[in-house]
């Protein structure tokens, strides 16, 4: 559990969430988007604060939001979820203030960072893959053999890749000749 989110954030029942294809018949309060999103309201105030989500005021001095803040909280925290900073965030925010019809004279930071980014994501979804592929073996073979291990390194690129690792190469158990464990 991150420090803004409440504690019961991962218990959150069905009904505490919004069907996606049910718009709000009207504006949520502070105390709404924290119990959608699991984030502290102290969270989303900081957020207010750093300029990411608009502050806004309502009648009695009571802060209303429309599902447009409820979309930038998502991108928000599956950025955060990705390891961004909130810089970075921001950043990226910043796309969604973008008037479509409008040409810039030049090309928006937020753009490049996005590319950047995405390179950044398909490296840890290999990353990823590959030790999805490594714990799946050991599963199937019930340990993990030191061929395997020995290939970790260069997934992290510590190492060169050796000419025979491939992630996607059977499982071959030492004692067994069936491979489709």
């Amino acid at each position: 559990m991150s420090p803004e989110q409440t504690p019961d954030a991962a218990a959150r029942s069905a009904a505490d969430q919004v069907p996606a294809d049910q718009p709000f018949g009207h504006a949520m309060t502070i105390g709404d988007l924290s119990r959608i999103t699991g984030l502290s309201a102290s969270a989303i105030r900081f957020y207010q604060r750093r300029g990411v989500l608009p502050a806004r005021e309502g009648e009695g001095g009571w802060q209303r939001f429309d599902s447009a803040t409820l979309d930038r909280l998502a991108l928000i925290q599956l950025a955060k979820t990705a390891g961004w900073n909130l810089d970075e965030v921001v950043r990226i925010v910043d796309a969604l203030d973008v008037d479509p019809d409008a040409v810039p004279a030049e090309r928006p930071i937020w753009q490049g960072l996005a590319e950047a980014k995405l390179r950044e994501l398909d490296t840890v979804l290999d990353r990823l893959a590959r030790l999805r592929d490594v714990l799946d073996g050991a599963l199937k073979l019930g340990y993990l053999p030191a061929d395997r291990a020995h290939r970790l390194p260069s997934v992290l690129g510590w190492t060169a890749p050796a000419a025979d690792d491939t992630h996607d190469a059977p499982i071959e158990h030492p004692h067994r000749t069936d491979t489709t464990l």
